[in-house]
């Protein structure tokens, strides 16, 4: 369920100070299934001298996200910036997919954000500031055969973020849909998942190797653009790391 790719977004903008400009640096709590699968990214941020919080959740715990957010209150203070980061593909054809794995990307990618959401806006409508990250993909905008679960997911996301956008901007949180780029364990398993054809395994293959560090750096850009406010009249937008910003905005 990790997307290692935008957790090394996340310790990199620490790194970078992007996340607060300001001399203060950030404080990160980091929430996944296994608490293994943030160690490296903690590890990071510990090193350049900000605060990291590691949390194993399952994400589509509907008890454990007011908790979650309490804890890390209690810990830093109030919660600014949310990233909505996990994802799961749940590959496979509409005739044969199982359909309870079908619906767990659902669960995962659509259900679980909306959770995290409703956990944070009470705190950032009462401030009048927030921002919220869900991380969306360039695959809802695809038509991709067997790949009919995460593509109608993040398509929902997508949608779910500018429907949210309508809700809240005008007090003062501010909402983005985010499709990064970065090579993490979910493009090896476009790579060599049995659920795809082997020209589709082959086609992925070739763009996860295709210029790794420009697309990390690219989407680290974009990332870093969406916290400092420069993009902030066109929250509610589902916006791409890999093409230029005035390419997406009609």
């Amino acid at each position: 369920m990790n997307n290692l790719g935008v957790q090394s977004l996340i310790a990199y903008a620490t790194k970078r100070n992007i996340v607060d400009e300001s001399s203060t640096r950030a404080a990160v709590g980091l929430i996944a299934r296994t608490e293994s699968g943030l160690d490296e990214t903690a590890r990071m941020v510990r090193a350049v001298g900000s605060e990291a919080l590691v949390l194993p959740v399952d994400v589509t715990d509907q008890s454990r996200p007011p908790q979650v957010i309490h804890t890390i209150e209690s810990r830093f203070g109030s919660v600014d910036i949310l990233v909505n980061n996990a994802g799961v593909l749940g590959l496979g054809s509409i005739a044969t997919v199982d359909p309870t794995a079908w619906w767990n990307t659902f669960e995962v990618n659509v259900r679980a954000p909306m959770l995290w959401v409703q956990a944070v806006l009470p705190g950032m409508l009462s401030r009048k500031q927030g921002r919220i990250i869900n991380v969306t993909s360039e695959g809802a905008k695809m038509t991709l055969p067997n790949g009919s679960a995460y593509i109608a997911s993040k398509a929902a996301l997508s949608r779910m973020t500018a429907v949210l956008d309508t809700e809240v901007r005008d007090q003062g949180v501010l909402v983005f849909a985010f499709g990064p780029k970065a090579s993490t364990a979910m493009t090896d398993e476009l790579g060599s998942s049995t659920a795809l054809t082997e020209q589709q395994r082959e086609w992925f293959r070739a763009a996860a190797a295709s210029d790794p560090d420009g697309r990390l750096a690219r989407s680290l850009t974009l990332f870093a653009e969406l916290l400092s406010g420069r993009l902030d009249h066109l929250a509610g937008r589902h916006l791409e790391s890999e093409y230029p910003i005035e390419s997406q905005v009609g």
